[in-house]
């Protein structure tokens, strides 16, 4: 499924915010544990998109490792809030991993989900 995801590290105004937060929330990727330089996408998953924002992910990718974690879209941005707002709404969320990419040895943690504590201390491990 990740295959078909088109990745990009956002610039300027738009996608600031969410690529900010990554960067001082998740600085070390928690799988390869170096400078991830998070690369994401949203993605809606299926026509429930339309009417539930927990039906959209957002996809992150470890340029590095190519690490995918995925989280929903309702978890970061409120249907009611600009996406500038996000940081706020994100910390007690859980993320999926959907990939650990070239770490094969830890395969065994694909699906999984993990609150972003779990990941940061799985970075700095």
């Amino acid at each position: 499924m990740v295959e078909d995801i088109k990745f990009e590290r956002g610039t300027g105004f738009h996608g600031s915010a969410l690529r900010e937060w990554l960067d001082k929330n998740l600085p070390t990727c928690p799988f390869c544990k170096k400078d991830p330089e998070w690369e994401y996408a949203r993605k809606m998953m299926g026509w429930k998109a339309f009417f539930s924002p927990s039906a959209t992910r957002y996809f992150l990718r470890c340029r590095q490792c190519k690490a995918v974690l995925s989280v929903a879209q309702d978890a970061i941005v409120p249907a009611d809030s600009l996406e500038v707002l996000l940081a706020k709404k994100m910390i007690n969320k859980n993320f999926k991993i959907e990939s650990v990419g070239n770490n094969e040895n830890l395969s065994q943690l694909v699906g999984q989900e993990h609150p972003l504590e779990t990941l940061q201390d799985w970075a700095k491990k």
